[in-house]
């Protein structure tokens, strides 16, 4: 059986050159797609093997079918939304491990992994993150030598914050207006300048939280 998206959210299924079905990806869990985004419906990417039936949507969606019949196997799917670090981004790969629990995302900032298993009809928050990296020029680094913390922020206001010594991500954000980062000492917080103020954010994990402007 062979598999085409197209660019308006559907799947055609073919046994050599014999169609068999068309699933609209816009009718499935109770029309989670919709008619508001039609640009945003193409379909990217297609994984499949012997358990699951994987399908990356431009808007930000993974949809998961499990193996069964084909009439039925349409009416159990999972829908996985992306967090990606940036809201405008693209799907580079998919994988699912050789248990066929774990899907495994990335794209052009971010790697992303979750179990297909345990996560919700819908999963906002099941997503972890394996690494991230900065996918335009570097504008600023700032490095705060007691916690051997660093960060930069690059051309399109993408905010990364690691340990120098393990290169674990600690934590992120974006700001448009971004104009330089600095560390207060021992690493804990960081000033951001933007075009009309600074703020001082504390560095929580995967997030940046604001104390005050």
């Amino acid at each position: 059986t062979l598999a085409f998206g197209t660019v308006d959210g559907r799947i055609r299924l073919y046994r050599e050159t014999v169609p068999l079905e068309i699933i609209d990806l816009k009718k499935i869990q109770k029309n989670f797609i919709g008619e508001k985004e039609p640009s945003q419906a193409k379909v990217l990417k297609l994984l499949g093997n012997d358990q699951n039936f994987v399908v990356y949507v431009q808007i930000g969606l993974i949809f998961i079918f499990p193996a069964g019949d084909l009439k039925e196997r349409w009416k159990h799917s999972r829908v996985i939304v992306i967090n990606s670090l940036k809201k405008f981004t693209n799907c580079v790969f998919l994988h699912i491990d050789e248990n066929n629990e774990n899907l495994l995302y990335g794209d052009s900032e971010s790697c992303w992994t979750c179990n297909i298993h345990y996560a919700e009809a819908v999963c906002e928050q099941g997503m972890r993150m394996v690494t991230a990296k900065c996918s335009k020029p570097i504008v600023q680094i700032s490095f705060e030598k007691n916690s051997k913390r660093i960060a930069v922020f690059d051309s399109e206001g993408l905010i990364l914050i690691s340990n120098f010594l393990t290169k674990r991500i600690l934590s992120y954000s974006t700001s448009k207006k971004i104009v330089g980062i600095s560390f207060i000492p021992n690493g804990n917080k960081i000033l951001i300048a933007e075009n009309e103020s600074v703020s001082l954010y504390s560095i929580l994990i995967y997030e940046l939280l604001k104390e005050y402007t």
